[in-house]
């Protein structure tokens, strides 16, 4: 039975397709008699007769309600999922702006006080700190790397590393926890 879903352009193209004797097949909703919705794979062709014209015709239909729903609940979620992924990318690029704006403040500050003459002890300890906000900054980058990746924007370069500098400043900035 035809109800409230059923896409009556489908059910006219298959009147067309029987008139003109055409074999065809077709996915639609139709309502079995207790007027619930059923989807309904149908398939159909023609016997024809000795002089070639379709004489009988043979359809088959197969309930697909269980797929139907099933690629429904599956077009749901990959929406749904997307437009998650969507709102954390959004948020991570905000977050990283709104968390780089007062780290450059404190990496600007600490090279200017880097700049300016210190006890030794007092020199390590910006040192430390220049660091460790360089290093947060990077971190930041990173998360927003991850992001790139995942939606295919990265884009790699190679660049030289002074590995024993990197060493060194890596200690350093562990240093403190150590002690």
């Amino acid at each position: 039975l035809v109800g409230p879903e059923t896409d009556m352009a489908v059910c006219q193209q298959a009147a067309r397709m029987i008139e003109e004797g055409e074999p065809y097949e077709m996915e639609v909703q139709l309502y079995n008699k207790g007027g619930s919705p059923v989807w309904l794979f149908i398939s159909t062709s023609f016997v024809l007769d000795s002089m070639g014209k379709a004489d009988r015709i043979v359809s088959v239909a197969f309930d697909i309600t269980i797929r139907k729903h099933a690629e429904l609940s599956l077009t749901k979620t990959r929406d749904e999922a997307v437009k998650l992924s969507r709102a954390k990318e959004s948020f991570l690029s905000i977050m990283s702006h709104e968390m780089r704006t007062p780290l450059n403040a404190v990496i600007g500050m600490s090279r200017i006080l880097l700049e300016e003459q210190h006890l030794a002890h007092q020199q390590e300890h910006l040192d430390i700190l220049g660091f460790s906000a360089q290093n947060l900054l990077t971190l930041i980058n990173d998360v927003l790397d991850f992001t790139k990746i995942e939606t295919g924007n990265m884009v790699l370069e190679s660049r030289p590393v002074n590995l024993e500098q990197l060493l060194h400043n890596t200690i350093q900035s562990l240093k403190p926890k150590a002690e």
